[in-house]
C-alpha cells in the first residue's frame, strides 16, 4: 500500500486491530521509513494495540504518547499534526463500533485532506456481519460517527487458530455475496500466516484480492489467540 496514511475501522472483534498492527510492522520493514501508530481506541474492548506496544516498537514502529485517566485511555497527542505531515507514514487504529468511530470524527477533515486510505474490516463469521442487513446497519453507523464515507472493505474470514482453508474460502465467497446488494465488494483480504500456502492468490474466487499476511501479534505477546480483534 503506497498511501502514507492508513485508517483502519471496523466493528469490535472484526480483526481491525490485528490488521492495523500488522500493516504498521510490514510498512516499516519493507519501506524502511518511520511510521507513527495512532491508537484511537477509547472504548476499552477486549484489547487495544498499545497492549502490544513493546512488540510494535521492536519492529521500529513509533507509538504516540497517550495519556490515561483512571485506566481510561484518552486521545493520543499530535493526531492532526501527524496526519498533516507530508513525509510521515501513519497507521490509525480507530476504536471498535460506532462508539469508537465517534471519537475519531473530530479528525475527519484532516483524514480527508491528507488523502488517507480508509480500510473497513469485515469478518463474515461474526454475528454483527452475518447478513447484508447487519453489515449495512453497522457500516452506516460507523460512517455517520466518523464522518468518513470512502471506505475500502477488507475481508477477514477468521474463526480462530483452527480455521481451515475451506472455511476461509467459504467466508470470502460468503462476504462477496453479502456485499453485492449494497453495491460493494471486498478489495483486500487478511490471510492468517498458517493459511498462506493453502490460500495462495488466484486459486479460488476471492483469492485474487490483494492479500495482507497476518502475524498473530496478540497470541505471541499476550499469550492468547485474538480470534480477530
Amino acid at each position: 500500500m503506497r498511501q502514507k496514511k492508513i485508517v483502519v475501522l471496523g466493528e469490535a472483534g472484526s480483526g481491525k486491530t490485528e490488521l492495523a498492527m500488522n500493516l504498521a510492522a510490514q510498512i516499516v520493514r519493507e519501506m524502511k521509513e518511520p511510521l507513527r501508530f495512532l491508537d484511537m481506541d477509547q472504548t476499552k474492548p477486549l484489547l487495544r494495540a498499545r497492549d502490544a506496544g513493546d512488540a510494535l516498537r521492536a519492529y521500529g514502529v513509533t507509538l504516540t504518547d497517550q495519556p490515561e485517566y483512571a485506566d481510561s485511555p484518552l486521545m493520543p497527542y499530535g493526531v492532526n499534526e501527524s496526519l498533516a505531515d507530508p513525509v510521515l507514514r501513519v497507521v490509525m487504529d480507530v476504536g471498535g463500533s460506532y462508539m469508537g468511530a465517534l471519537h475519531t470524527g473530530q479528525f475527519a477533515e484532516s483524514v480527508r485532506e491528507c488523502g488517507a486510505l480508509c480500510l473497513y474490516v469485515i469478518n463474515p463469521y461474526r454475528s454483527f456481519s452475518d447478513t447484508t442487513e447487519h453489515i449495512a446497519q453497522t457500516l452506516a453507523a460507523i460512517e455517520w460517527a466518523c464522518h468518513l464515507e470512502d471506505l475500502h472493505v477488507v475481508a477477514n474470514p477468521y474463526l480462530g487458530p483452527a480455521t481451515t482453508a475451506e472455511e476461509y474460502r467459504d467466508g470470502l465467497a460468503r462476504l462477496a455475496e453479502l456485499l453485492q446488494p449494497l453495491g460493494m465488494q471486498p478489495e483486500y483480504r487478511m490471510v492468517p500466516g498458517f493459511l498462506a500456502e493453502a490460500c495462495k492468490p488466484g486459486q479460488r474466487p476471492g483469492e485474487e484480492l490483494p492479500a495482507i499476511l497476518i502475524d498473530p501479534f496478540l497470541h505471541r505477546v499476550l499469550g492468547y489467540d485474538p480470534a480477530g480483534t
